[in-house]
C-alpha cells in the first residue's frame, strides 16, 4: 500500500505582494551590477594609483643613484689626487720645491752624516785632549 502525502499548498498571496516580490529581484539585480561596476572601477583606480606611485618612486631612485654615482666619481677623484699628494710627499718634492721657493740650496753629499755610523775623528783631537774620545 502506498502512502499518499500530502499535496503542498500554494499560499494564495494578494496580487501586491506577488508585484513586489518581482520587483526585489529585479533591484537587486539593477544593485549587484552597480556594485560589481563600483568594485572593477575602485580596483582600475587603485591600480591607476599604484602604477603613478611605481612612476615616480621609480624616477627619485633614479634620480637619487646619478647623485650617488656623481658623489662616488667626486670622491674618487679627491682619493686619486690625495694618493698624488702623498706620492710627492714620499718622494721629497714636496720639501725640495718650498725650499727653493724660500731660496735654500739642497745639501751637497759631503754635508750629509749617516746616524748609524760612528763620526771619525781625527787623531790631532783625540792626542790633544786625553781622556776624550
Amino acid at each position: 500500500m502506498k502512502t499518499q502525502l500530502p499535496a503542498r499548498r500554494k499560499k494564495n498571496l494578494p496580487v501586491r505582494a506577488a508585484s513586489k516580490k518581482k520587483q526585489s529581484t529585479g533591484n537587486s539585480n539593477v544593485v549587484f551590477s552597480y556594485l560589481v561596476v563600483l568594485i572593477i572601477s575602485g580596483a582600475l583606480l587603485l591600480a591607476g594609483l599604484g602604477r603613478v606611485y611605481l612612476e615616480r618612486r621609480t624616477d627619485f631612485l633614479l634620480n637619487e643613484q646619478a647623485d650617488k654615482k656623481e658623489e662616488l666619481q667626486q670622491l674618487k677623484q679627491k682619493h686619486s689626487n690625495l694618493l698624488l699628494v702623498h706620492e710627492e710627499y714620499l718622494t721629497g718634492e714636496y720639501i725640495k720645491v718650498r725650499a727653493r721657493a724660500m731660496g735654500l740650496q739642497p745639501p751637497q753629499p759631503g754635508q750629509i752624516l749617516k746616524m748609524n755610523q760612528p763620526k771619525v775623528e781625527s787623531h790631532t783631537q783625540t792626542t790633544s785632549q786625553p781622556g776624550v774620545r
